[in-house]
């Protein structure tokens, strides 16, 4: 066997190893790369479901408070209905409008999530708001 044939050889196998420990090192990069990547996914995915919990808790609770109030009605004077149908079509506009916010939690991507989650928790702050100043109207108008 010839040394220079076999130092080539051994430059060769040592270039082969070298190569295939770089490559299975790229190879765990990428997967932790996707592993975060997934992770993240599934941070976000909970959040979103949380979030749409919180919008559909606060709808059906409106959807009470309307309910108990439409009842007031038929016992109310003429003053009063007309008074108190006009803050009942106020909270069924700030339902319609946690409808449709919720609508656009469902239908949002992963693109655009950031920004649809800082915009509808801040939403949804302003409508309770709105909602308990209504409702106590209401209970001010009945009682």
């Amino acid at each position: 066997m010839n040394f220079r044939n076999s130092n080539n050889y051994t430059h060769l196998l040592t270039l082969v190893l070298i190569i295939t420990l770089a490559s299975c090192s790229s190879n765990n990069n990428k997967s932790e790369a996707a592993e975060a990547v997934e992770e993240v996914k599934e941070e976000a995915l909970a959040a979103k479901k949380k979030l749409k919990g919180e919008y559909n808790d606060a709808i059906e609770a409106l959807d009470k408070k309307i309910s108990s109030l439409d009842n007031e009605l038929e016992g109310a004077t003429d003053e009063t209905k007309e008074e108190l149908t006009a803050t009942l079509d106020k909270l069924k506009k700030q339902r319609t409008h946690m409808a449709n916010e919720l609508i656009e939690i469902s239908e949002s991507t992963s693109e655009s999530w950031d920004e649809i989650k800082q915009e509808s928790e801040e939403v949804l702050i302003v409508y309770q708001a709105k909602i308990d100043s209504l409702t106590l109207e209401a209970e001010e108008l009945i009682n």
